[in-house]
């Protein structure tokens, strides 16, 4: 678990329960699976490219300039119809307002015509922890990590041998080389999922000014 929610190594683009999300007419905001701990992408179904992504901000509170010289679905206030933007910087949950339960919201709210599904690319937890029940499971992070889960095993075991402090000095040796490839792991996610950013004078919001 630890590998997963900090290393960020299961990503996840194809188990329906996870990546798919049916769009219902009127209604611009679904609670995701609980396991999920980010969004990378979202796609409208039949579309060849990817909805735009934006946060609560940019949807709720943007007032867009006069004069714009470009059109930003982000900043116009679209008439329900085909979602064309969505956002996943809300953590709460939908029913109950419970922090800590992904919300995707989608723009603008679909209607009827528009009520297929949106699929995801995500990061996610493990969909079911590890048992003595199974023995014969395997761990759901990625192959060329699996020895590693053996350094984090070792420091738990060495931790636990005495009751009141167990075996600190030793569990050490196994502590840190997992933590190191946790962060590794960490900074090899990040690096693969970076896009070059590009700005310029004149469009998405800024304006030429007469002097």
């Amino acid at each position: 678990m630890r590998l997963a929610t900090i290393g960020l190594v299961l990503r996840d683009a194809s188990t329906p329960a996870v990546t798919q999300v049916k769009l219902s007419a009127g209604k611009s905001g679904y609670t995701l699976h609980t396991s999920l701990l980010a969004v990378i992408s979202a796609r409208y179904e039949g579309d060849a490219r990817d909805l735009i992504r934006t946060g609560h901000a940019a949807l709720s509170a943007y007032t867009p300039p006069s004069g714009a010289l470009t059109f930003d679905p982000e900043m116009a206030d679209l008439p329900p119809g085909k979602p064309v933007a969505w956002a996943s910087d809300e953590q709460l949950d939908i029913k109950s307002g419970l922090s800590g339960i992904m919300h995707l919201r989608v723009y603008p709210e679909p209607t009827a015509e528009y009520t297929g599904t949106v699929y995801l690319r995500t990061i996610r937890k493990p969909l079911a922890p590890l048992s003595l029940d199974n023995l014969e499971a395997s761990p759901e992070v990625p192959e060329q990590y699996h020895l590693s889960l053996l350094d984090w095993a070792a420091y738990r075991a060495l931790r636990n041998i005495d009751s009141d402090v167990g075996n600190i000095s030793g569990s050490k040796n196994f502590r840190e080389p997992f933590d190191e490839l946790v962060r590794q792991a960490r900074r090899d996610t990040l690096r693969k999922l970076f896009a070059p950013t590009s700005w310029g004078f004149g469009r998405s919001g800024f304006v030429w000014d007469s002097w």
